[in-house]
């Protein structure tokens, strides 16, 4: 991963966060529904997807990527897990890079 990438900060396209398109916020025991206006489809997060997509509001990716490090620190992948999960969310035009 590059420096300069974990510096871009990432956010909610606004076609998502300006749009009634989260049914029901995660918790512990329920997922995150969001309905995508673009590609009119509903997509299921499970509580750490939830819990990165909440994290989209501007943040630096790195700030992502140590907070995910801190609540999962056996897991010596985070860093790339995190960043192929944002690259997937860019790509499906969930969120955007900065």
């Amino acid at each position: 991963m590059s420096a300069v990438e974990l510096t871009k900060k990432v956010r909610l396209k606004d076609e998502i966060s300006n749009a009634d398109t989260l049914f029901e916020w995660w918790d512990e025991k329920n997922p995150l529904l969001l309905y995508h206006p673009v590609t009119n489809s509903l997509i299921e997060f499970n509580n750490t997807a939830a819990r990165i997509l909440n994290m989209c509001d501007g943040r630096p990716i790195a700030a992502i990527v140590e907070e995910m490090r801190e609540l999962y620190p056996s897991i010596s992948s985070i860093e790339s897990d995190v960043m192929d999960f944002l690259h997937q969310l860019r790509e499906t035009e969930v969120v955007a890079f900065e």
